[in-house]
């Protein structure tokens, strides 16, 4: 038996971390991709996931809903402050940005599909971390935010 942790943000999305996993899985361990069991942790769900259009241009726009120009949704005043002062936008310049509500979940699952595992074998914790509390949340608890840590047993 193989088990394997592995955290998918947008940022390791982009990198391909999904598939080298894969590819190491296969390679090291002879795998059946058709015979993973996959399990999503909680995570930031679409409806908390609002970024700018920028970060979401590399995706297909299946998996991100575009918000109106100027409504961005700011969840953390400390954070979209400081966002403001590295940017050098000021209060017009936010304004006239556009956002995004940016669906991981689908985009990884259809990642998975593609790669041969059955739809069947994927199983999504619905909880979102940003809105339960009982859950770690970079986005809600910057920038305090400490450490998440993941772990897997075997039987």
């Amino acid at each position: 038996e193989v088990a394997a942790t592995v955290h998918l943000g947008r940022v390791g999305v982009i990198a391909k971390l999904l598939d080298k996993t894969i590819k190491l899985l296969k390679s090291k361990y002879n795998i059946n991709t058709s015979n993973l069991i996959v399990y999503f942790a909680p995570s930031l769900k679409p409806k908390s996931h609002a970024v700018l259009i920028d970060v979401v241009k590399s995706f297909d726009q299946k998996y991100y809903k575009l918000l109106p120009v100027g409504e961005y949704i700011v969840y953390n005043q400390r954070q979209f402050a400081d966002f403001k002062k590295t940017s050098g936008l000021g209060g017009g310049d936010i304004k006239s940005l556009q956002s995004a509500l940016l669906d991981l979940d689908s985009l990884v699952i259809d990642k998975l599909v593609e790669a041969g595992i059955r739809l069947g074998n994927i199983e999504i914790h619905p909880s979102d971390t940003f809105s339960d509390p009982i859950f770690h949340s970079y986005r809600r608890e910057y920038p305090e935010n400490g450490q998440n840590y993941s772990f897997i047993f075997l039987k």
